[in-house]
């Protein structure tokens, strides 16, 4: 969604009907898809504090101001829902925006969004003072408050919370290419070390213990994972049954978020 298209770029700099946007994208998704009602439409970008750059054709943020003005994406959303077009609505953040969410979710229009929330970075369910990572200003609960779920991506932190991660083994073909020997790849890994008690402790994989923090929050409605093959889905299809961890293995991970895992 308003990603790569002829024209997007200019009609928003321009202020011209951003309304429209969401409008003619799901309209297409419709025909598409042959039904006549989605129920879920979901903005892929952020409602940033301060304006983008907006060079060439992709950009992945929109302004609040996209949202909120006259005849703005807000207003599109709205349109659709009165014409039962689509179900329910959702945007996604992208952290920094803490007080940009909050103003889109008071209008009511909106039934979920889209954050990440890992073991590396807790901040849009948990405060983590000491933890030096992008703020995601507790959205979840925010969205909790206003009747709103939130569907995790990238709950694995991109695959680093994974055994195969942990022991730098090579990705799957078909996963997304890291080069694991740079700068950031080793402080995954050590990130990834510091909380693997986790799974060492429970008898699970790293990937389960991670996936079971995140449903343990209780304004988590999913979360939204990738895998390459049937093992992993099964691994993953195991975790909704464990429960959540108890207050004193918790009370070891705030201590390592506070120590910024030791950084």
């Amino acid at each position: 969604f308003f990603q790569a298209e002829d024209g997007i770029r200019d009609k928003l700099v321009t202020g011209v009907q951003t309304c429209a946007l969401p409008i003619s994208s799901t309209e297409a998704s419709l025909r598409w898809l042959g039904v006549e009602r989605l129920d879920m439409m979901q903005i892929h970008n952020g409602p940033v504090a301060a304006p983008p750059k907006m060079e060439g054709k992709y950009y992945a943020q929109l302004w609040i101001e996209h949202y909120t003005r006259k005849g703005g994406a807000i207003e599109g959303v709205e349109r659709l829902l009165k014409a039962g077009k689509i179900r329910y609505a959702g945007f996604i953040c992208r952290g920094g925006d803490g007080d940009e969410v909050r103003q889109i979710l008071d209008t009511g229009l909106f039934k979920l969004i889209n954050v990440p929330f890992t073991l590396f970075n807790p901040t849009a369910g948990y405060a983590a003072p000491g933890l030096k990572a992008k703020d995601y200003g507790l959205v979840i609960n925010a969205a909790m408050e206003r009747g709103a779920g939130a569907a995790i991506y990238s709950p694995l932190a991109s695959g680093f919370l994974t055994d195969d991660a942990l022991r730098g083994d090579n990705r799957h073909p078909l996963a997304r290419a890291y080069d694991m020997q740079s700068e950031a790849s080793v402080r995954f890994r050590k990130m990834a070390q510091a909380v693997s008690f986790l799974a060492r402790e429970n008898g699970v994989t790293l990937a389960q213990a991670a996936i079971r923090f995140i449903l343990t929050h209780p304004g988590v409605t999913t979360a939204l994972g990738g895998f390459s093959t049937i093992g992993q889905l099964e691994e993953i299809a195991a975790v909704p049954d464990m429960g959540p961890f108890p207050p004193e293995t918790m009370a070891r991970v705030e201590k390592i978020w506070a120590d910024n895992f030791g950084a």
